[in-house]
């Protein structure tokens, strides 16, 4: 009787970590919040740092060429950037208001 109850715990245990396993790459399932709040403000900031690593590799790359796709990656980066930056500000603004 004691070993069944052994055997389904490992089962159980051996269950959540493959769930863990998977759920570890799923990237949109890290940036879930509690509420609808929290899960625009994770997309906000994941927003901002892809954003600010845009422009790093545009501002890198232009050190070898100044003209062409370069520096429209660094423009789109910081655009980027700068658009999930008020995003944040207004999910922190409803945040406050109505959350």
């Amino acid at each position: 009787m004691q070993n069944e109850i052994s055997e389904q715990r490992e089962i159980g245990s051996s269950n959540e970590q493959s769930r863990q396993k998977t759920s570890r790459f799923n990237i949109f399932k890290r940036l879930r919040g509690g509420n609808k709040y929290e899960t625009l403000e994770n997309y906000s900031i994941s927003g901002v740092i892809f954003g600010a690593l845009l422009m790093t590799i545009g501002i890198g790359l232009t050190v070898l060429n100044t003209k062409g796709l370069s520096t429209i990656i660094a423009m789109m980066g910081t655009f980027f950037s700068f658009v999930s930056s008020i995003m944040l500000v207004f999910t922190w603004l409803l945040k406050e208001l109505f959350g």
